[in-house]
């Protein structure tokens, strides 16, 4: 047996020649450029915001409105709800549940204890109370009791007597 001593003989070793060039050759022609040079595209900023379209769904009052239920046609339950009525808003009264736990300090500077939550006379902040917070503003502070100001009234808190 004859062993090939040589891998590439002949015209074989001519064509990886020639591959080998025109490689060498396409990437010396096209070399890669800097691109930190480049600042990058940026789109443009929206013109203006469009909301969402909001959904309008009209509930029929009886069957001649052309209107059915797709899954159960023959289906007479959507005409037995009557229309919301959408009412007028009016004045609403909002009791405002405020204690007077306690007041402290010399006559010279009084501090009161209103739903948990000290003040002293100017201060405004918010305390809990059985609706939600409300926004309490401390006007003066008595011996036994404060007035303060509640959702645009006016409250003389007393202590509890007999204790």
């Amino acid at each position: 047996m004859k062993l090939h001593r040589t891998l590439l003989s002949g015209s074989k070793k001519w064509i990886v020649c020639a591959a080998l060039g025109i490689t060498s050759v396409s990437y010396s022609v096209h070399p890669q450029t800097n691109t930190a040079d480049k600042k990058p595209a940026t789109n443009p900023p929206p013109a203006a915001v469009v909301p969402p379209p909001q959904a309008v769904f009209l509930i029929p009052h009886n069957a001649r409105e052309g209107m059915r239920d797709p899954f159960y046609p023959k289906s007479t339950r959507i005409f037995d709800h009557a229309p919301v009525q959408i009412a007028t808003p009016t004045q609403v009264v909002v009791h405002v549940e405020l204690k007077l736990g306690g007041i402290s300090g010399p006559p010279t500077h009084r501090l009161a204890i209103i739903n948990g939550r000290t003040f002293e006379v100017g201060e405004e902040a918010e305390v809990p109370t059985g609706g939600g917070k409300v926004s309490v503003r401390c006007i003066d502070i008595k011996g036994d009791s404060a007035i303060v100001q509640a959702n645009g009234e006016r409250y003389e808190l007393k202590l509890r007597s007999g204790l």
